[in-house]
């Protein structure tokens, strides 16, 4: 650094990817595992199949993170806490939905910039579409499906990726009127064994 030069997030973003691999899980000792924190909002369903029991849904989902190889100190950069680049830049976790459809069990991409913290927190929130298989159940005169979201590490176990709820309960009911659907109950969870 240069003594009494203003340090710009440019600066910044030089001296954080100078060397970074964000191909590699982002912590120093290979042995320690990595925390990640997720939820899942949904927004709107767009589409319940009935004959499959499929529901699609437009959604956003947080993940947050710390990486090891992302941290500085404000005062050496202008008091700058946080960074917001593209999120191609950094290491993500590799999490899928289990219970979606086969050709949707990978979260897509999405151009929503990635917040980098100056204590290695990284926080991610794209949007994506779930296409979820829903069992049809019946509760006394009223039909209802029942979604739980499954997600989890495609390739990673539990002792290296930790994925816990970001918020400890996501329940959503929605109204759906289509026929003789009332309702659709989204519950989340979440599973730390790994594929």
């Amino acid at each position: 650094m240069i003594v009494g030069k203003v340090m710009t997030e440019k600066d910044l973003r030089r001296y954080l990817f100078a060397d970074y691999d964000k191909l590699v899980r982002p912590v120093k000792d290979p042995s320690n595992g990595i925390v990640v924190y997720t939820s899942i909002t949904p927004m709107a369903i767009t589409k319940l199949d009935e004959v499959n029991q499929i529901l699609v849904m437009d959604s956003w989902m947080l993940m947050k993170w710390k990486d090891d190889y992302l941290t500085w100190e404000p005062k050496e950069f202008n008091n700058i806490t946080v960074l917001r680049i593209p999120h191609s830049e950094v290491w993500k976790p590799d999490l899928s939905i289990y219970t979606s459809t086969p050709d949707d069990s990978l979260f897509p991409t999405s151009n929503t910039r990635a917040l980098i913290y100056s204590d290695g927190t990284v926080m991610w929130v794209p949007s994506f579409t779930i296409k979820n298989r829903c069992p049809r159940q019946k509760k006394q005169e009223m039909s209802y499906y029942d979604c739980n979201i499954r997600i989890g590490s495609w390739t990673y176990s539990a002792d290296l990726m930790d994925i816990q709820l970001y918020t400890p309960e996501v329940r959503r009911v929605f109204n759906y009127r289509n026929g003789i659907i009332n309702y659709v109950v989204i519950e989340l969870l979440h599973d730390n064994s790994s594929r």
